[in-house]
């Protein structure tokens, strides 16, 4: 079984070969000390034998705030570092959720 049937398999909830192992994200830092000849992230995974290729995390930065930090478009605020995906460390505030309910 290749990887695609493997996760389809588990998908409709039957019975794959084994589990199949997805990583969400992978920093391009980590990929490279783990396969430091790989040529992207797309790449380590695949050579690693993982069987989903991750599909990262990314929020529109809606407001940028002077210490650094940054407002998303769910009203989420995260601080801005040298990870792939950066932390939350307020919110989502309600007003702003309940805009965005109200657009759709």
């Amino acid at each position: 079984m290749d990887s695609v049937e493997r996760v389809f398999t588990a998908l409709r909830r039957q019975q794959p070969d084994r589990v199949p192992v997805i990583e969400f994200v992978v920093d391009e830092k980590v990929a490279r000390a783990a396969l430091p000849d790989c040529l992207d992230v797309a790449d380590c995974l695949d050579r690693l034998g993982l069987d989903g290729v991750d599909c990262g995390a990314y929020f529109a930065r809606t407001c940028e705030h002077a210490d650094g930090t940054y407002d998303d478009e769910w009203g989420v605020t995260y601080m801005a570092n040298t990870e792939v995906v950066a932390h939350p460390i307020r919110g989502p505030s309600i007003p702003a959720v309940t805009r965005l309910t109200l657009r759709r």
